[in-house]
């Protein structure tokens, strides 16, 4: 079983086409709805899934959803598609700073986000098709940014009370031409989990290379569960 985390601003319904393929390998897949408004809560709709499972599975987080990924318990390994790997009081806002602070420029999704008075910040759909999805076909980038929806504007200081790293397995992918989550910071990120794999892509490549995540999955996914 793989069970797949969306990012932030996204959904369930943009791993559907990696879902489609993943399926025709056998291997089920499981993506739950994110869209809570406490990490605490999205951890728990996670678990929730996880415990669900025969045999612990595999995670593939993405972006965002690695916060989530980095606070499960059952899991077998985590692959972390350009995602976050908080520790304990560190948030997305204390990594983006120092990243602002060595390179002097701002941070890239400042370019996208639209503050809304509703509490929720909100994504212009062209910037995003730059930001996320910069190596996507022009039809498959039209469609991602048309399912991106409001997230929480306090999500960048968020942060875990427990994480997993010292249990569970895990694999990060550098993506070298992401546009929204400094190669940088992701190398900081890195450094924090068991493997690291470089991947010439942007911000979603199971959107944009989805053959590379699949590849990956199927390699990993004998040691992280069993086959139906």
């Amino acid at each position: 079983m793989l069970i797949a985390l969306h990012g932030s601003w996204h959904q369930p319904a943009h791993f559907a086409d990696l879902t489609s393929r993943l399926t025709h390998t056998g291997i089920d897949v499981l993506a739950p709805d994110l869209d809570k408004d406490s990490l605490p809560d999205r951890v728990a709709a996670a678990q929730q899934v996880v415990d669900s499972c025969p045999e612990p599975p595999l995670v593939l987080a993405h972006s965002f959803g690695g916060l989530v990924a980095g606070s499960l318990t059952g899991v077998r390994h985590i692959i972390h598609l350009a995602s976050y790997v908080l520790d304990p009081g560190e948030t997305a806002i204390d990594v983006a700073v120092r990243a602002i602070e060595q390179t002097g420029t701002p941070d890239p999704l400042l370019a996208v986000m639209r503050p809304g008075p509703d509490g929720y910040t909100h994504v212009d759909p062209e910037s995003a098709i730059e930001t996320f999805y910069a190596d996507c076909s022009p039809e498959h980038a039209k469609a991602a940014a048309q399912l991106l929806r409001p997230e929480r504007d306090d999500i960048g200081q968020w942060t875990p009370t427990q994480v997993n790293r010292d249990v569970t397995p895990s694999t990060y992918v550098q993506c070298e031409q992401d546009r929204a989550l400094r190669p940088e910071i992701q190398e900081q990120f890195a450094a924090r989990c068991g493997e690291t794999l470089a991947w010439p892509t942007s911000h979603s490549p199971y959107l944009s290379r989805p053959d590379l995540v699949l590849d990956l999955i199927c390699r990993i996914y004998p040691r992280g569960a069993s086959q139906p």
